[in-house]
């Protein structure tokens, strides 16, 4: 059983009810009303809390070379908001296939 505190929205239509600990991953909730909400059982829900992802692990290529430990000027990007990044260019070689359209960003 989780503690938490009940706070009513701020146009006083709806009540929110937050939790004093975070749920864990692949927790099961039942949450018990005396309301009627649409797919519970008789006032009766359970809820399934989401699994944290695990970012697929990401081998070299037959090709693949050692980054270098520094790069000169031209080959790296500056960031006004992050000045103290060096980021290197990238540049797609082989285009992917069976992809959505769009960006791909990649971070730090």
């Amino acid at each position: 059983m989780h503690e938490g505190t009940v706070y009513w929205s701020s146009d006083g239509t709806a009540a929110m009810w937050v939790p004093e600990e975070p749920f864990a991953p692949g927790e099961t909730l039942t949450v018990t009303t005396g309301l009627a909400v649409r797919g519970a059982d008789q006032g009766v829900a359970e809820l399934r809390v989401a699994l944290t992802p695990r970012a697929p692990r990401a081998e070299p290529s037959s090709n693949s070379q050692p980054a270098p430990t520094k790069l000169p000027p031209s080959d790296t990007q500056h960031f006004v908001t992050r000045p103290d990044l060096k980021a290197p260019k990238l540049r797609v070689v082989t285009p992917a296939t069976r992809t959505a359209p769009g960006y791909v960003f990649l971070t730090p």
